[in-house]
C-alpha cells in the first residue's frame, strides 16, 4: 500500500490510511508492505503484526516520483498494490486498484490536472478495481470515465461522543475559545466555501448575536469575531464538537464529509450546503441554501440553544466505522488477487 500520504497533522486521505492500516483483516502468514517516508510519519504508534514498513524515500509529486516509484515496486514484486489517492506509477509489476475519493480537481483550470486526469482516465482501464467512498463519488466516477466502483464508507474514532469530561470548557478557555461559537474545519480552497461561514457569522455580529466563529484548517481572516486555531491535537477535535453550537459545512465538492460524521457523534448540530453528497452521508444535519441570508438564520436558531437543549435533539450516531470500511476493502483485495 503506498501509505505515503501519512503526514501530521492527518488530514482526510491520511485519516483513511491510517484507519485502513489499523484496522484492515489479515490473514495468518500475510503481510502488508507499506510505502511511506520517515521524514513525514513515525510508525511507532501503529506495531500491529502483519504491517512491514518501507521507507522510500519519495516525496509525494516529486520530480524523482515516476521513476523511483516504479522501480521500487518491481524491486519488491507485491501480490497487489494499492493506492489510497490520486498517484500512479507509470507501471505496475502486478494487479493494482485506487481509491478515488472525489473528482474535485477536475473543477480546477489546470493544464497539469487536466493532462493528469486524462491519462488516469485511460489508465483506470488496467486497475483490478476501483473505491471510493460514497455513491455520490461513485456516480461521478461512472460518468466521468465510464467505470463501476465499490462503495467503503470511512468511519470514527470511538473518541468522538456525547459524553463531555468537566474539565473541558477549561481546555477551551486554554486554546483561547470562548462559548458560545459556531466551528469550521477545512482547507481554504474555494470549493471549501470558508467565505460563505464568514459572511454569516459577521452578519450575525452585526445584528447584535455575539459568537465566536472558530475554524480549523484556515489562516487567520482579521476580523475579531474569527479564531483560527493551528497545530490541533487529535484529542482536542471531539471537545471542539461537542461545545460547539454547529458545524458549518458550506462546501459545494466534497467526497465523503467526515466532519459531518465525527461532529453528529459528538452531539454537535449539523448546518450543511444541500449538495447530494451530504443528503446522503449525513442527513440529519439542516441543508441550507447557498445565501449568506440564508446561513445567518439558520445560524441564529442554533445560536440560542443550550448544552441540554443540543442533547434534546437526540441526535443519532452515524452508522459508520474504520471496521466496517477496512472489511469493504478487503473483500475488494480479495477479488483482485
Amino acid at each position: 500500500m503506498d501509505a505515503r500520504w501519512l503526514t501530521q497533522p492527518l488530514h482526510g486521505i491520511a485519516r483513511y490510511s491510517l484507519n485502513l492500516l489499523r484496522e484492515l483483516p489479515l490473514k495468518r502468514g500475510e503481510s502488508l508492505w507499506v510505502l511511506y517516508n520517515r521524514a513525514d510519519f513515525n510508525p511507532a504508534d501503529l506495531g500491529r503484526e502483519g504491517l512491514i514498513w518501507i521507507d522510500c524515500g519519495v516525496p509525494l509529486f516529486s520530480p524523482q516520483e515516476p521513476v523511483a516509484m516504479t522501480r521500487l515496486l518491481h524491486r519488491l514484486q507485491p501480490s497487489l498494490l494499492h493506492v489510497p489517492s490520486y498517484w500512479m506509477p507509470y507501471h505496475s509489476p502486478c494487479p493494482w486498484l485506487m481509491t478515488i475519493h472525489d473528482l474535485i480537481h477536475l473543477q480546477e483550470n489546470s493544464l497539469k490536472y487536466r493532462l493528469y486526469y486524462a491519462w488516469l482516465r485511460r489508465r483506470l482501464r488496467s486497475a483490478a478495481g476501483i473505491l471510493t467512498v460514497s455513491k455520490a463519488s461513485a456516480a461521478e466516477i461512472k460518468q466521468w470515465c465510464g467505470l463501476d466502483s465499490t462503495v467503503t464508507y470511512p468511519g470514527y474514532e470511538s473518541a468522538y461522543t456525547s459524553e463531555a469530561s468537566a474539565s473541558e470548557l477549561q481546555t477551551l478557555q486554554h486554546w483561547g475559545v470562548q462559548t458560545p461559537y459556531f466551528f469550521y474545519i477545512g482547507n481554504p480552497k474555494p470549493h471549501k466555501r470558508f467565505e460563505l461561514a464568514l459572511a454569516a457569522s459577521q452578519q450575525l455580529i452585526q445584528q447584535g448575536q455575539t459568537h465566536t466563529l472558530v475554524s480549523v484548517g484556515v489562516p487567520e481572516s482579521g476580523e475579531a469575531f474569527h479564531l483560527a486555531l493551528k497545530n490541533v491535537s487529535e484529542s482536542l477535535m471531539p471537545v471542539l464538537y461537542r461545545h460547539a453550537q454547529a458545524l458549518l459545512l458550506p462546501s459545494r465538492l466534497e467526497g465523503f464529509g467526515l466532519p459531518g460524521i465525527e461532529a453528529l457523534a459528538s452531539g454537535c448540530p449539523v448546518l450543511a450546503a444541500d449538495i447530494p453528497v451530504f443528503r446522503e452521508v449525513i442527513p440529519q444535519a439542516e441543508f441550507v441554501a447557498d445565501q449568506v441570508d440564508d446561513w445567518a438564520a439558520g445560524m441564529s436558531r442554533y445560536l440560542v440553544l443550550s448544552e441540554q437543549q443540543k442533547l434534546q435533539l437526540n441526535l443519532k450516531r452515524p452508522d459508520y466505522s474504520w471496521v466496517k470500511m477496512a472489511q469493504g476493502v478487503r473483500e475488494v483485495y480479495n477479488r483482485c488477487l
